[in-house]
């Protein structure tokens, strides 16, 4: 409804953000690929967005879709990751049909402005 910039609570802004490029309605932190047995995807630790974005409101619908059939996520394993983490956006990301809207920022470009302290702490350790 407002729009606005929305990080986890564990970056640390290191330069004003007045100046950084926001080049459409929405965007998210983009992770490329790194190898070939690994996938990119549309990270949720920042986001931000005009007021009354459509993707987010389609991210919406669609996570309570994903939270009706709960029971078949959390027997995967990977619960955060499924439900509010990235591979729950990137599914997302990837079915909405109007990807010219938003923009991937690629971890090079943030990491001039914000600084991530503990990168996916939330996933459990081997």
């Amino acid at each position: 409804k407002f729009g606005g910039i929305c990080c986890d609570l564990d970056m640390e802004c290191i330069e004003s953000l007045d100046n950084f490029p926001l080049t459409n309605h929405c965007g998210f932190l983009f992770e490329p690929k790194v190898s070939r047995s690994a996938n990119s995807f549309v990270h949720q630790s920042f986001i931000y967005s005009d007021p009354g974005d459509e993707f987010l409101r389609f991210i919406l619908k669609r996570s309570r879709i994903k939270y009706n059939n709960i029971d078949e996520v959390t027997s995967s394993g990977d619960y955060v990751s499924q439900t509010i983490g990235p591979d729950m956006l990137t599914s997302i990301y990837h079915s909405y049909r109007y990807k010219g809207n938003i923009q991937l920022i690629p971890p090079n470009l943030i990491e001039r402005y914000i600084h991530h302290h503990n990168y996916a702490g939330w996933k459990e350790k081997p």
